[in-house]
């Protein structure tokens, strides 16, 4: 947007949340694809969360595989998981 508070160096910190995960993916028992997916979708929660009204709801669908990791990603973010329709 070419905004003061919509520049690199604040994306970049924002998304350190992500790359800290990629580190203690190994703690966690995750595979490499594992890690890899999760850090991406928290880096993409985190930007979505940025620009979310107080009180708004997020939709977010996953595949049963990744159901959970995409649970997980969610709370990492900062999302509250409110309901799953399985």
């Amino acid at each position: 947007m070419g905004k003061k508070w919509d520049n690199k160096v604040g994306y970049l910190a924002r998304s350190d949340k992500g790359r800290r995960f990629l580190e203690c993916g190994e703690l966690l028992g995750l595979e490499p694809w594992e890690t890899g997916f999760v850090a991406f979708v928290i880096d993409c929660l985190i930007e979505a969360y940025r620009v979310m009204k107080p009180g708004a709801m997020c939709l977010l669908w996953a595949l049963p595989r990744t159901a959970d990791l995409t649970g997980l990603a969610m709370r990492v973010a900062g999302l509250e998981v409110r309901d799953c329709v399985t």
